[in-house]
Parts: structure tokens; sequence; C-alpha cells
């Protein structure tokens, strides 16, 4: 798989048709970079196409590898289907595979890719059903520790199970010349350098002694906090991997990239399966969220006090509705000009106890004129659910402020058929491990 994914990098790069440029526009991606944004995603097209080979029985389950000059959204990732004595045929269901990054709050298609689906079905004489034959499979690629690979950054769960003892033995030697470098510069103890690279729980003296360090020093003493999740950033770059793969067959260079984790670490596995009747709006919980629209945050709550200290109602807020179960849909839309417009795809919010519900006006400038900025809060005593239809259920409590975020700092550039992650197992009863199988058995 690491081979193949790694041919279809370099056909891609070697493609004169493609667009090498980076998201801005105005820097040119080497090879290096096509290969860190495109192997990862066949990894997990190819995984996803042996995952279903496992869930039946005498079948051959073949991704499209082609680079081609124009992407088609009416091509489905999954192109041929190979039995023992039968031949080669095109699949009954039209599946899509994509990455499914952490920061992914969302699970859909674009609008255009839908009906391209259905375009797919009519030139493959398939006219039954063809909703519940579109399937979106969000897969992630997995290290051996079980912690998703991206391509953007890791975060460091403090676990050291994935440094070897080498890795172990660098980062202590490290410590200990930074410690060494402090005793020298500022005359202190070993325990009190320590604490310093440490920087837990130390006094204010200690913080002025931090501050005294030469300037690279400390900016070495920072980044010697961040070596664990750097090592395991650089020990599970893909091609990285894929290097000391090949060098490992050459005996005199076999060591040069033993760093790397090897393709055997690395593992794929299937997160989310939707169906196009899920994510239609006519037949299922899906929404459209149009090209041009915001793409807002399904996360709506956000914890922030309305009482002052001394329990007096802060500035700008008054009561809106005492001991209510609910804030109509109207009452949210007046009052959603702070961050974000309330979103046409939520409706009201429904609370499993009597909540207080308050109101914020701040008067601002805008464009030479008065303008009001205002903001929903909820005051509930103890836990309550609160529950919008679409977007499921929030735990709250005490107080929170009701706030819509765009999610991508500007406006849609395509329309979206869509459903929340966060909701997911509300909207899509049938278990991940038995739609697997009968997707693998039926395609």
């Amino acid at each position: 798989m690491f081979e193949e994914a790694f041919s279809f990098a370099v056909n891609y790069f070697s493609n004169p048709d493609k667009v090498l440029k980076d998201r801005t526009g105005t820097k040119q991606r080497g090879l290096g970079q096509i290969l860190d944004d495109q192997i990862i995603g066949k990894l997990v097209e190819y995984g996803v196409c042996k995952i279903l080979e496992q869930n039946c029985t005498g079948k051959e389950i073949l991704p499209d590898k082609e680079v081609k000059s124009e992407f088609d959204f009416g091509q489905p990732d999954i192109i041929c289907i190979k039995e023992k004595g039968r031949s080669n045929e095109s699949p009954t269901m039209f599946i899509e595979i994509k990455n499914s990054p952490r920061s992914y709050q969302w699970i859909g298609i674009y609008e255009s890719q839908f009906g391209a689906a259905r375009h797919w079905f009519e030139k493959n004489n398939i006219s039954k059903n063809q909703n519940d034959r579109i399937f979106i499979i969000y897969a992630s690629l997995y290290n051996k520790f079980g912690s998703r690979v991206t391509s953007g950054n890791t975060i460091d769960d403090n676990n050291l199970d994935w440094l070897s003892k080498e890795d172990k033995k660098s980062i202590n030697d490290t410590k200990k010349k930074l410690i060494s470098l402090i005793v020298d510069e500022i005359s202190c103890s070993e325990e009190i350098a320590e604490k310093l690279i440490k920087g837990d729980d130390i006094s204010d003296d200690e913080k002025e002694l931090f501050k005294n360090l030469d300037r690279d020093l400390q900016t070495s003493i920072k980044n010697f906090r961040k070596l664990r999740s750097a090592f395991k950033k650089r020990k599970e770059d893909i091609l990285g991997s894929f290097l000391n793969y090949i060098f490992r067959k050459i005996p005199e260079r076999s060591s040069d990239l033993s760093f790397f984790f090897k393709p055997d670490d690395f593992s794929v596995g299937i997160d989310f399966i939707v169906s196009g009747s899920e994510l239609d709006p006519t037949s299922g919980s899906g929404k459209l969220f149009l090209k041009d629209e915001i793409w807002p945050s399904p996360e709506i709550f956000e914890e922030k006090n309305i009482f002052t200290s001394s329990g007096n109602l802060g500035t700008n807020k008054t009561l809106l509705k005492r001991n209510t179960n609910e804030i109509l849909e109207n009452e949210l839309i007046d009052h959603q000009t702070n961050s974000e417009p309330y979103p046409s795809q939520f409706g009201p919010i429904i609370f499993s106890a009597p909540v207080d519900v308050y109101s914020e006006i701040k008067i601002t400038k805008r464009n030479g004129s008065d303008y009001e900025l205002k903001t929903l809060y909820v005051k509930c005593n103890g836990d309550v659910i609160a529950r919008e239809d679409f977007l499921g259920e929030f735990p709250i409590n005490n107080e929170q402020r009701i706030i819509i975020k765009n999610i991508l700092e500007g406006k849609k550039d395509r329309s979206d058929y869509a459903i929340p992650k966060r909701n997911y197992d509300a909207i899509v009863s049938e278990k991940t491990a038995g739609r697997v199988k009968r997707i693998a058995e039926s395609i």
C-alpha cells in the first residue's frame, strides 16, 4: 500500500495539469510536500478497500488509482469488483472515501457530487434505491499506539510508550545539557534548573530567574518542553516511514532512517459511514449548507459568566425569559449578531429543566453608525440537558453563552449536504461494523 500510494503521489506531481501551489496560491509545493499531502489519503483509500475485503468472501475490491488531469466527482473511489469465476464488474454502490481529520466537525458530501453520483447510477443502469446505495466512508490512518496520524500538529498526550530507548536517552542528554547551561549562567542548583526546564509549579522568584536567562537559552527550554510531541510527529512522518522501508533493503544504508516508524506500525480504521439517504434533507436528517453561507460550528454553547463575583448581573445584561424550557427560533435569530447569524439549518433549543434566559446588548460603531451586538445567555441551577434536534444534546450547568462560530472563518466555496459529527450516533442508527459487512457483501 505504501508503494502504491508513493507511486500515485509521484504521478500526481509529474502530471503537468495538476496545480502544485499551496492553499494560499502563492507558494509552489515541491515533491516532498506533495508526497506528504497525497500519501495519507491514498493509504486510507487502500485500507478501506482491504477492510471491506475482510468482511466478505472471494472478492477483491479495487480503488481508483488513476491520476486524472481533471478531478471527476462522478467517479466513485471504488471502481471494480473482482470475484473468482466471474468477469470484473463495476460496483453497485457509489462509495466516497474520505480522510477523517480530528478537526472536522461535519460529515457530508458536496451537493454537486451528490448529483454526480446519481448520474453515475444512470450510466450504470441502476435506478432503484439510489440514495441507499451512496455511502461516504470516513477513515483514519493510525500509528501502532492508536493515535491518529495527520499532516497537522500532533497533540502531546504525555504518553512515552512510543519512545525507544535511544529516543529517551536523546531527550535525557538534551535535558542534562540545558541543566548545565542554566547552572553556569545564573549559579543555581541543578534542582532549580530542572524546575525551570519543566516550567510547572514554579514560584515567582523562579519565574524571575527564568526571565534572567539568555533569550536563546529560554527558547531552547521552550523547545525542549515540546520535544516529546516533536519527536512523535517526526517519527510518524509518512515519507520518512516509507524511506525507512526502502532503505532497510540496502545493507549499507539500513540504519539511516531507522528513527522513523515502519510501515507495519500503521493501520487504517473506519470511523464513520453515512448514507445518501441519511444526508438527503428530503429523506433523512441532513441539511443543505449553501455556497457563500458560513460553515457554522455545531458546538453552540460556551461557558461564560453572567453574574459578577458579588452576585450582581453583569453590565448590559437583562432578563429575557424566566423559568422556561425553550428558546424559540426567532429569539435565537434576533440575538445572534454578536458572532454569526443563527443558521437557518438550526432550530429552537429545548431544555430538560427550566432555565433563565438573559439578553446582552452592546452598542458599537460600524461604518460610522451605532450598531447593536446581541448575545443570549442561559442560567440554570444544577445540570441541565439542552437539545437542538439537528445538533443533538448539550450538557450545560451554571452559566452558558449561546454563540455561533464560523469554523472556516469565511464563506463556503461550495454547497454541502451534511450532518454534525457530534450527533452521528443519533442520526445513523446502524452500527458501523454491521454497515461495513453489509456494504462488502452487496457492493
